[in-house]
């Protein structure tokens, strides 16, 4: 094709046509513009193609993990729940005019106050904006995700807070008994707390009893903190889908 032109070119100088050479020339020159800007576009189509590839399998990743966040948060409602019941309980018979120590000792050991946080897995959240990669998503759902990314960091920063709030009142609950009795190591409680769980008047109840209530401030406050993370989880996944 080149050989063609040239050939062409020659020609045209070699019969003095420059009038007729220079329209060639032109016109050779604004096929070559044409060319270029056919191959420009076919590669921004490429460019975009693999662009909205990417973006898709983004959000395909992202959903499945907001709904796993999903399932994550409705489980620890019910966790939750539960273990303020056995709080509930026992505060219920301790209240009790006629309380019976044998029973309070039993509600004492149903008692669940372990912590439990909610962690998220939506790591392709991170994993958008090291990469840059947010900016493939459009303005409504790219807002979407550094909402909810906002309410994660605010409310593991105040979760965490309140968890070290509880933490010091667990801890002086503890310092306060025989641990190493309470979990069978040792064959005979320590003189200093020996049957304080026989006396509703001793310092280990009132300790305890500041711990439990700590306990539950700390669930109604991760209800809190967990439904602020599934509205925004929720809203972001409607725009997923």
């Amino acid at each position: 094709m080149i050989q063609f032109f040239r050939h062409i070119r020659q020609t045209l100088l070699a019969e003095n046509k420059f009038s007729k050479y220079l329209l060639y020339a032109v016109g050779e020159i604004v096929l070559v513009v044409i060319g270029i800007l056919i191959a420009l576009q076919i590669n921004n189509w490429n460019e975009s193609r693999k662009s909205d590839v990417l973006r898709k399998t983004y959000e395909k990743s992202l959903s499945e993990e907001l709904k796993a966040d999903l399932r994550q948060l409705a489980s620890l409602d019910s966790m939750f729940s539960a273990r303020e019941k056995t709080i509930q309980d026992y505060f219920d018979h301790f209240n009790t005019v006629t309380s019976n120590l044998d029973t309070l000792k039993m509600k004492m050991d149903q008692l669940r106050t372990s912590k439990n946080t909610f962690n998220s897995t939506a790591y392709t959240i991170e994993d958008l904006i090291t990469t840059g990669n947010l900016a493939l998503f459009e303005k409504e759902k790219k807002e979407a995700i550094l909402t909810l990314r906002n309410t994660h960091e605010k409310n593991t920063y105040y979760e965490q807070i309140t968890i070290n709030t509880l933490m010091n009142k667990e801890e002086l609950f503890i310092a306060n008994t025989d641990l190493a009795f309470d979990l069978e190591r040792s064959l005979s409680e320590h003189a200093e707390v020996r049957n304080w769980k026989d006396d509703l008047a001793s310092r280990q109840y009132r300790l305890l009893h500041n711990y439990l209530s700590s306990t539950v401030n700390l669930y109604k406050a991760q209800e809190i903190f967990n439904e602020r993370v599934r509205k925004d989880t929720e809203i972001l996944l409607a725009l997923l889908e």
